[in-house]
């Protein structure tokens, strides 16, 4: 089976949840473990029931993905692994800035184009409220073809907390 086969469908932020035997310290040093084993496929940093996972500098590229791992401890034994995908902070922070600013001037072209219509003036803000809205929707697809070139280090990534856990994170 690849490692494509069982990932997350493809969303904004992917995520997943699964409940392990383990404790947190015990899923915490497999972590640990995994990261010095393995440090041409994954690198990270842990803390005391956090994790952050990435691929190695020399193949990260600005579509490069993330994987923060939250753990907390399950009533009746065990614990509760959280995991979160996402481009990496400054990608993530750059999408939702355009997002906000295009988003608000579609709101701003819309408002000055239904006051227009209402004074019985001229109404091209319209047509600038759709190419904003344009604007938007062909960010979206940037960012969707953007995580379809990061899918295979998602894989990785997914792959990489899988062997760690000893189990399926689907």
């Amino acid at each position: 089976m690849s490692d494509e086969e069982h990932l997350p469908e493809f969303s904004v932020r992917p995520r997943f949840q699964v409940e392990s035997p383990m404790s947190a310290a015990e899923v915490v040093q497999r972590i640990k473990d995994g990261l010095k084993a393995c440090k041409k496929d994954c690198q990270g940093t842990t803390a005391v029931r956090y994790a952050i996972i990435t691929v190695p500098e020399r193949e990260r590229h600005f579509w490069s993905p993330h994987l923060t791992i939250t753990i907390e401890d399950h009533e009746g034994g065990g614990c509760l692994v959280r995991g979160l995908y996402s481009p990496a902070p400054m990608a993530w922070t750059m999408f939702v800035f355009f997002y906000t600013v295009i988003g608000m001037s579609v709101l701003g072209a819309l408002l000055y184009g239904l006051s227009c219509y209402s004074l019985d003036k001229p109404t091209t803000a319209f047509w600038w409220a759709l190419g904003l809205a344009i604007a938007l929707l062909s960010i979206y697809l940037v960012s969707y073809s953007g995580q379809k070139v990061g899918r295979k280090q998602l894989g990785q990534l997914h792959k990489f907390i899988e062997d760690c856990l000893g189990q399926a994170t689907a």
